[in-house]
């Protein structure tokens, strides 16, 4: 919503109220800095287990990529378990499809990937597991069915042949592995091997068979040129400790052009579920060459969290290994390409720490593709499980900086049932916590993150009681316009006892803040969530810069 005044009031409340005057016309509020959550996307009503995410490429011809997420034990239409998955525009992060699953247990949205463009109409198109749906008389054979990004129509739909098969426990874009000029697919099933697709035909291209006689397909990952040969490879992983002289956990990594083994990694120690998660990582060592990422987040028990290894796509040598930090972390349960976020020519790479057997929260880290080093961190205090899921999925809004999303299926409080996170580098506002109790009262404390170029600023915290707007002033502020804002903009808050609401921003844009909320509120209080947003402002100017909005909700303990 724009912020209108009444016209005899205008000059006025805009000065007065505000103390902001005429924006400047070259600052604006994508310049970035902080990491952190940019947009939440909650899971709709009956939408169990959102979280599971993906990049989806652009499939609505409007220059942005798009993202899905998929809620693999939600029950549409009462079908229990049935499992949906939705898809949202990059740009506008609306919601373009939502594809739901048909059949009691079949856990649409279990995997999910882009696709590429398989029909070649110039839009990408996506890939979607069931791996426990029935076939024929075939219990858990699994599916994995391509659709649509144009009008989310199936395009091929692909099934498993035996019970327990779980085919489509995993699924990746391939790339262009025979060169036609159509994207192709890979699907992983559980039992033994993986199948490769034609997008131009649906036929089989290649089931690579694995050295070993007894070896789980779980994970498979493709779309990345690793020798340089002009085709598309894929990598296989087989994670799960075996008896018949198989490493326990290996990755195969296969040519495109002919389905020849190209490489075999596998890392000392038993159980450590080696390839649970792979990726493929763009080019980390800026050689011209796309890399291979490869998660083990397993042997929790013994020696620490888990690990991650990134390997050259050129020779297979040894780029990056790095350790999880704190016993069972499940550190590399998920892994993904990120883009450069410190535009140094390397590509970065993600790790989610998110598995719900892990005794700690989840969390998101990025690395410097170059180094190996810890670029950014994301745990959130409450334990949403984050980062079980993580993509890249590009710059989603035009600030020339990478963004990616992570799965939050935990951040499940009514009435979401799960969440997503949009992750980017931008002007940031923390709380030590999202909830406070209107019995016991406490102190929410609050850090506030912008660019330099914000240094010395003026800050605000805002406060609105009527949700996230948006309000349009100098900014677009991700709050309603109430009275609560309006008092807020001069300082007087809803809880009289608080520090540094109002103030001057660090020379690097840095600041604090706190509230105490008081003990034995009125029960008129239980339930209610105020909305906070920080904004920043050169001295007698409109907003340049602002905060994503947070919710804090009021709680009877």
């Amino acid at each position: 919503m724009e912020l209108r005044f009444p016209s005899t009031r205008t000059s006025l409340i805009a000065l007065s109220f505000f103390a902001w005057g005429t924006l400047s016309a070259t600052a604006h509020s994508a310049q970035a800095t902080g990491f952190g959550v940019d947009h939440w996307i909650d899971g709709p009503r009956e939408s169990v287990g959102f979280g599971q995410v993906s990049g989806v490429g652009d499939v609505n011809n409007d220059g942005y990529d798009e993202f899905m997420v998929g809620a693999p034990y939600a029950s549409p239409g009462g079908v229990q378990n049935a499992g949906s998955v939705f898809i949202y525009s990059g740009f506008s992060r609306r919601l373009i499809h939502q594809i739901d699953g048909t059949e009691v247990n079949q856990n649409l949205g279990l995997s999910l990937s882009r696709a590429g463009d398989v029909n070649a109409d110039g839009l990408d198109d996506i890939v979607i597991g069931s791996p426990f749906s029935t076939v024929g008389n075939k219990t858990n054979a699994g599916t994995a069915t391509i659709y649509s990004g144009l009008d989310g129509s199936v395009l091929y739909s692909f099934q498993g042949s035996a019970n327990n098969e779980h085919f489509g426990r995993s699924v990746s874009h391939a790339g262009d592995v025979d060169a036609d000029g159509s994207a192709d697919i890979i699907v992983g099933t559980l039992t033994h091997n993986a199948y490769i697709y034609s997008g131009a035909t649906g036929n089989l291209i290649y089931t690579p068979t694995p050295p070993y006689a007894w070896i789980d397909a779980h994970t498979v990952a493709g779309g990345g040129d690793l020798n340089g040969d002009g085709f598309d490879d894929f990598a296989i992983s087989h994670p799960l400790q075996s008896d018949d002289g198989a490493p326990d956990g290996v990755v195969f990594a296969y040519s495109g052009a002919d389905g020849s083994l190209l490489y075999e990694f596998g890392a000392p120690g038993s159980d450590i579920h080696f390839g649970v998660a792979i990726s493929f990582a763009g080019d980390v060592n800026a050689d011209g060459f796309d890399d291979l990422l490869i998660g083990a987040p397993g042997d929790q028990d013994e020696w620490g969290g888990g690990m991650i290894r990134v390997y050259s796509g050129i020779n297979g040598s040894l780029l990056h290994n790095i350790d999880g930090t704190h016993l069972n972390q499940a550190f590399g349960d998920s892994v993904s390409r990120a883009g450069d976020w410190d535009q140094d020519g390397h590509d970065d790479f993600m790790v989610g720490s998110g598995r719900m057997w892990s005794s700690l929260n989840g969390k998101v880290e990025i690395f410097s593709g170059a180094t190996g080093s810890k670029l950014y961190v994301l745990e959130p205090i409450n334990d949403y499980r984050m980062g079980n899921s993580i993509s890249y999925i590009g710059d989603m809004n035009g600030n020339g900086h990478p963004n990616c999303i992570a799965g939050a299926p935990g951040r499940d409080e009514h009435p979401r049932f799960g969440s997503a996170a949009i992750l980017g580098l931008g002007p940031i506002l923390t709380l030590s916590s999202n909830t406070v109790s209107i019995i016991n009262g406490g102190t929410i404390d609050m850090e506030m993150e912008f660019p330099p170029m914000a240094g010395g600023m003026n800050y605000k915290i805002l406060l609105s009681a009527h949700g996230t707007g948006p309000t349009k002033y100098g900014v677009e502020i991700p709050l309603t316009f109430d009275t609560m804002a309006w008092k807020s903009s001069y300082g007087i808050y809803p809880f009289p006892n608080h520090s540094d609401m109002h103030g001057n921003l660090t020379a690097t844009g840095l600041a604090s803040a706190s509230m105490i909320v008081p003990a034995n509120l009125p029960t008129e209080f239980l339930g209610r969530t105020f909305w906070l947003a920080a904004v920043a402002h050169p001295n007698g100017l409109k907003p340049q810069f602002t905060s994503i909005a947070q919710p804090m909700l009021l709680n009877l303990f």
